[in-house]
């Protein structure tokens, strides 16, 4: 919320007119001081929000944003990794007790290089490998808890089945096959790529 107050507006909406924000206007100087004769709403909100592009936004429900434009066999495996966590409150202490005490700055520089080095990037002494491991192995535990099945009387941890064979038997991510194949057999074409990536 702190982060959100501090980002400057984009627009507003009246009457199904999009105005737009023409300064650097922070939501929260918004709040105190207005837009010309315009005053903050909940729906003010909201839309501000929903213009700030971070990992995770909070919304009537949480958006999580980072794993788009994923092959169509892991389209319910991400879901279900977070279903896998969230909704279980012994995954959740799991997942804390594996990641809770790594220091702020560390996640920071987890993030800046997990783009150029996978499950390779070092946390302190550990692999990113090591812990996506874990995370994996929780979340099919969170789901199995859940028991809810489908027409064949499956749990919904066989969603996580494509991306757990990437991570647990090829260590590999799926950003990481995509790399090794524009470099080896799609040798740089752009439309292997597309290809690759669509549904």
């Amino acid at each position: 919320v702190d982060y959100a107050l501090q980002v400057p507006m984009l627009f507003i909406k009246r009457n199904d007119r999009w105005i737009k924000i023409n300064k650097k206007l922070t939501f929260y100087q918004y709040i105190q001081k207005g837009f010309k004769e315009h005053r903050a709403t909940i729906d003010d909100w909201e839309l501000h929000l929903s213009s700030i592009f971070t990992e995770i936004r909070l919304r009537k429900y949480i958006e999580i944003r980072n794993a788009d434009s994923q092959k169509k066999e892991f389209a319910l495996a991400i879901p279900a990794l977070w279903k896998g966590i969230l909704y279980s409150k012994e995954a959740r202490q799991a997942v804390l007790s594996l990641i809770g005490n790594l220091p702020w700055n560390e996640l920071c520089l987890l993030y800046s290089r997990v783009p150029r080095t996978g499950l390779k990037t070092k946390i302190g002494k550990m692999k990113l490998l090591s812990i996506a491991k874990e995370i994996l192995k929780i979340s099919f535990s969170g789901l199995v808890e859940q028991k809810k099945f489908n027409d064949k009387k499956e749990d919904e941890s066989i969603y996580l089945e494509p991306i757990m064979e990437l991570v647990l038997q090829d260590e590999m991510c799926p950003a990481e096959i995509i790399i090794k194949n524009w470099k080896s057999k799609w040798r740089g074409n752009i439309q292997k790529l597309i290809e690759y990536t669509a549904y």
